[in-house]
């Protein structure tokens, strides 16, 4: 025993520190990959869903790398599912979809579908089923448990396309389920659905068929029931009346009191149209089971009022109302609801006071009908007008919706708070009405607040259009537009949206789509689209599409588009039209202004008196300062160009005795009048009246230019300078002193000043180098160098301007003046710089213009020693240009004008060249020159022709004659004679032959 105990005092500390210990061993132990992938099988054919979460949790931190890795994810997200954690296993479950193991692919699609369809989103759960189902059709593919994965893949594939109601491709699958596998757990369910589909895509033969097959011994109860239901009722739409009337009766008795009055209802139907039973005896049945024969009574006929008036039958409908109004159970959920749907009815029949009547008799304030029906008269209150009544019914309604929700909540519902989750059809009617309300009462960011917690507000319905309204009057016009553009994009109210926003040309196209022609006009006049504009608002207008308010703006904005087309005419008369009709328009000056430039337009005396009276009505009906002295402006300047200058002058002066700045653009005005009258001293003394008022400013130094500017366009030069010369010393920089002095040098040029002119302008350069003068000044100061003979300085100033102003220069003519400038600095005359220029302008011997100028400039030449040579050359090529046209063969006849004088100019050249030969050369080829040139003056048949012909001639007679050829210069006397007896040429050369 002592030796026992020994044992056991060693021992016990030795197991303690084991034991201590323990926890730290096991803590650390490392699982292989096969134990872990082992145990989290199991786990999951256990359904030991938190230990597959922990074990695979384990596997995945150590052993990332696995073969095992997909299976285990796969294992791992189904799990998740289970545990409802749905985030984390759609992203585990995704990476798994990525395994190049098509069965774990599959499995992970299955299962992402499962998700999908927990979350309702049946639309991704189908197109998951079908992937996962592509695998498992051509694989055995078991699932973790044993099950086959293909019977769940196609279980939920058809569920999901029954939700979306795809009754079609969700029968077939399900008859395939029913085909190929066995009947378990999922038997009935899928029975049920079937059911459902042939009765809802009315295959009743089909439905009757398979009713007839199902063993509804082995169903549930309740399976059963709902099987029959439909079952009944495609017997009832074949006619079998009597086999669809046992089955209502049958189900009676079924313990789901609204199955068996709805089967109540449809038995009574037949009952009521068919012989075979009688209606007391169905009633008699039906007390049996469901009670007091007044409330199934009561119950029979409310549903047959409902069920009539859903099938379009309202008189039917009111007579089952009626009947079980009689049986006097005025109170209860029946009554209630009999009351609702008569409220109804005569809402729709327009009579509002009988249901306004009614809801408001069989409103109780604790009953579930309460939010019914003051929503209803909530409506009727709107559709009336009254939104008082409207915003505190709707309101009301909503806080017994909210307070039926979570009763904790009545006494804190507010505005801000009501509806954060009530997304049924009854709670979106109420929000609809209450935002309605504010809407109306145009407390727009109410209605936003209260519109934004229906499940409607943005989803194409009248809630959704309400609320875009509700947001674009609050000012939130990006997302209204959005709203409007995605569910009502052919809408007038879009239309009007998105042109109040600037979006003219999307405004067009959605009044276009709405089929709205008034609005199209509007979009395409905004888009300046003129045409479009209006011919849309004509349209309008003839169509009487317009409404009564906007006629004066379809008029107008249809006058202005004629105007912008140029129908001057058409426009005029449709702004005769609007000011007619509407003298106070807001656009009535508008009109007017635009009227009278139409007629200024259309030209001719009455036009312009109309332009007249319009313009000056403008200035008596203008609405602010600012149009009065533009339309005063207008006015005047139209009585100006008429010359009515005292008319001009008494629209001014009203406005220009006062001294403001604004009068300011009258006062320069009324200055030009006074100019425009020849009175330069009253233009000089209204001008210096702003000078002298408003000193030191951009006014009293336009003023003071002007000064210098009515006398120059007076053409009084000396006194014009010297207003320029004023300016110039008093403004010496700033606005208008490059204008100042580029004028002064004109006024100094006019004057005849030219050397002061040339000093002025070369100020100008100097001073203004960037000024818009330098050009001008440029420009006149080479001609002024050339007027004063300082050829050199006008050729360097040339060349300048055409280095500085390129292109601009060239087309001002700068080269041929250069080079005209370059032979005057060469030793030409001005007078052959002159006949040069002008032949080279006209390209040379060409033109007739170019030969007639070289004929000079060589005639010109010929007087000179120096250039005699160059003189003969250009008669030469002159001579030898004009035989290529002819002119030296061409008889008289059908000559056109420039023919007849190439044959004048070919003569006056012979002529010439006739006198160089008789000068330094022999007498006889002048004679035959002159004898050619005096038979092409008589071809040419000018009325002057005659005598130079006969002048032409007596210098043939004097060559041959110097030649000693006496005989042939007798022969051309004797020519003279018979043709020129009376020219003083042949008294001339008488004397030459005796």
């Amino acid at each position: 025993m002592l030796k026992y105990n020994k044992i056991i005092k060693v021992i016990c500390p030795v197991f303690a520190i084991l034991f201590f210990f323990m926890p730290k061993i096991y803590a650390t132990q490392i699982h292989t990959e096969g134990y872990l992938y082992a145990q989290i099988r199991s786990e999951l054919v256990s359904n030991a869903y938190p230990a597959v979460l922990a074990t695979s949790s384990e596997f995945l931190q150590q052993y990332p790398q696995s073969i095992y890795l997909d299976e285990v994810a796969l294992s791992r997200g189904e799990a998740l599912f289970y545990a409802g954690r749905n985030t984390e296993a759609l992203k585990i479950l995704q990476q798994a979809e990525k395994s190049n193991n098509s069965k774990i692919r599959g499995s992970a699609q299955y299962w992402q579908g499962r998700i999908a369809f927990k979350l309702q989103d049946f639309n991704k759960a189908v197109n998951l089923f079908y992937k996962a189902a592509q695998v498992q059709y051509t694989q055995d593919n078991k699932d973790s448990k044993g099950d086959t994965l293909t019977t769940s893949v196609l279980l939920y594939a058809g569920k999901s396309l029954y939700e979306v109601k795809e009754y079609t491709q969700a029968e077939i699958i399900f008859r395939q389920y029913l085909a190929n596998f066995v009947p378990d757990s999922h038997y009935q369910e899928i029975a049920r659905l079937l059911c459902t589909i042939y009765y809802q895509t009315k295959k009743y033969k089909e439905l009757v068929n398979f009713y007839n097959k199902l063993p509804l011994d082995s169903f549930s109860k309740n399976s059963k029931e709902i099987c029959m239901l439909y079952g009944a009722g495609a017997n009832l739409a074949l006619g079998d009346f009597k086999t669809a009337y046992d089955m209502y009766v049958e189900l009676l008795a079924s313990s789901n009191k609204q199955r068996s009055l709805a089967a109540l209802q449809r038995a009574y139907s037949i009952a009521s149209t068919q012989n075979f039973v009688t209606e007391q005896t169905l009633l008699d049945t039906a007390t049996k089971y469901l009670g007091e024969e007044s409330t199934i009574m009561q119950d029979l006929w409310v549903r047959s009022g409902i069920n009539s008036l859903f099938e379009g039958n309202a008189n039917k409908s009111l007579l089952y109302f009626e009947r079980a109004d009689k049986l006097e159970n005025t109170q209860g959920i029946l009554w209630e609801l009999s009351g609702l749907y008569q409220a109804k009815i005569y809402f729709e029949r327009g009579n509002s006071n009988k249901a306004l009547s009614i809801l408001k008799e069989r409103y109780s304030e604790n009953s579930k009908l309460a939010p019914w029906f003051l929503v209803a008269q909530a409506e009727l209150a709107g559709r009336n007008s009254s939104w008082d009544d409207c915003e505190e019914l709707a309101f009301l309604a909503i806080q017994k919706i909210e307070t039926e929700k979570e009763e904790s909540m009545p006494n804190k519902v507010t505005v801000s708070t009501i509806g954060q989750s009530y997304p049924n059809e009854l709670s979106n009617k109420a929000f609809y009405w209450l935002g309605a309300a504010y809407f109306a009462k145009k407390d727009f960011e109410k209605a936003v607040d209260i519109l934004s917690k229906s499940s409607d507000s943005e989803n194409g319905t009248d809630t959704t259009f309400l609320y875009a309204q509700s947001l674009f009057n609050a000012g939130k016009r990006d997302k209204a537009l959005l709203l409007f553009t995605k569910y009502f994009s052919s809408n007038k109210d879009t239309a009007i949206a998105q042109l109040k926003t600037g979006q003219y040309l999307a405004s067009w196209k959605t009044a276009v789509a709405a089929n709205n022609i008034y609005l199209s006009g509007l979009g395409a006049y905004c888009s300046a689209d003129w045409e479009r504009a209006s011919f849309s608002l004509q349209s309008a207008l003839l169509k009487n599409l317009v409404p009564a308010q906007n006629q004066s703006w379809a008029n107008y904005y249809y006058a202005v588009s004629l105007y912008h087309q140029g129908e001057y005419n058409k426009a005029f008369s449709r702004f005769e039209i609007f000011l007619s009709k509407w003298q106070n328009h807001v656009k009535a000056w508008d009109a007017k202004m635009t009227a009278a430039m139409c007629a200024i337009q259309l030209g001719g005396d009455a036009m312009e008196k109309k332009a007249m009276i319009l313009a000056s009505d403008a200035v008596a009906t203008a609405s602010s300062r600012d149009r009065k002295i533009q339309s005063a402006l207008f006015a005047a300047s139209l009585y100006s160009d008429a010359r009515q200058y005292s008319k001009a002058r008494n629209v001014l002066i009203p406005i220009a005795s006062e001294n403001t700045e604004d009068t300011v653009p009258i006062r320069f005005q009324l200055a030009d009048i006074y100019a425009a009258e020849g009175n330069l001293t009253d233009a000089d003394t209204e001008l210096e009246k702003i000078a002298n008022v408003f000193k030191s400013s951009d006014f009293a130094r336009e003023a003071a230019y002007r000064r210098g500017e009515i006398y120059y366009r007076a053409q009084d030069y000396q006194t014009a300078a010297e207003k320029f010369a004023a300016f110039r010393r008093d403004w010496p920089v700033g606005s208008f002193t490059d204008s100042a002095l580029f004028f002064g040098a004109e006024c100094t040029v006019k004057n005849e000043n030219i050397g002061r002119a040339i000093l002025l302008y070369t100020d100008v350069l100097e001073l203004f180098p960037e000024s818009t003068y330098c050009f001008a000044s440029m420009d006149t100061l080479v001609n002024l160098y050339r007027e004063t003979n300082e050829y050199q300085t006008a050729l360097d100033m040339a060349n300048k301007m055409l280095a500085q102003y390129g292109d601009q220069a060239r087309n001002a003519g700068i080269v041929s003046r250069i080079s005209e400038l370059e032979r005057l600095v060469g030793g030409d005359d001005e007078q052959a710089t002159r006949f040069y220029a002008t032949w080279i302008k006209n390209n040379k011997n060409k033109t007739p213009a170019g030969r007639e100028a070289g004929f000079s400039l060589a005639t010109l030449y010929l007087s000179s020693i120096k250039n005699r040579s160059d003189g003969l050359k250009m008669l030469t090529t002159l001579r030898l240009d004009l035989e290529s046209l002819d002119a030296n063969t061409n008889t008289a006849g059908s000559l056109n004008s420039e023919q007849r004088e190439d044959i004048s100019l070919y003569a006056r050249v012979l002529e010439q060249l006739a006198k160089a030969e008789r000068e330094t050369g022999t007498a006889q080829q002048a004679a035959q020159l002159y004898v050619k040139a005096a038979e092409r003056y008589a071809v040419a048949g000018y009325s002057d022709s005659r005598e130079k012909a006969a002048h032409a001639m007596y210098g043939a007679v004097e060559a041959f004659d110097a030649d000693k050829s006496y005989a042939d210069s007798k022969a051309v006397y004797t020519t003279m004679q018979e043709s020129f007896a009376d020219s003083e040429w042949t008294a001339k050369a008488a004397q030459i032959v005796k």
